[in-house]
């Protein structure tokens, strides 16, 4: 799977906040965006999606502004849409 806007803004806010103090901990990050730790690392992973509920705060925790919020948003929401897409299945087209 490729990059995906809202994972790479949230890595590099976990980068920054670690580099201002080394034992910051991705523990510390999910406490700070308000998720559980094993949200966070299904998140980073790509396992899951952020909670739909939680993404306005998240963007604002992490101090995102104007486009940068409003494509953190989006692209939030396009993942979490396409995840929990199925593609149609033709039964007729498989019965070859």
């Amino acid at each position: 799977m490729g990059s995906i806007l809202y994972i790479e803004l949230l890595n590099r806010e976990f980068e920054s906040r670690k580099a201002r103090n080394t034992k910051y901990s991705l523990r510390a990050f999910a406490r700070d965006l308000g998720l559980s730790p094993g949200t966070l690392s299904e998140v980073l992973k790509q396992k899951r999606g952020l909670p739909v509920r939680s993404v306005a705060g998240i963007s604002s925790r992490i101090e995102l502004l104007g486009r940068d919020r409003d494509e953190f948003i989006r692209s939030a929401y396009l993942w979490k849409y396409f995840a929990n897409s199925k593609p149609e299945v033709n039964p007729e087209e498989n019965s070859g």
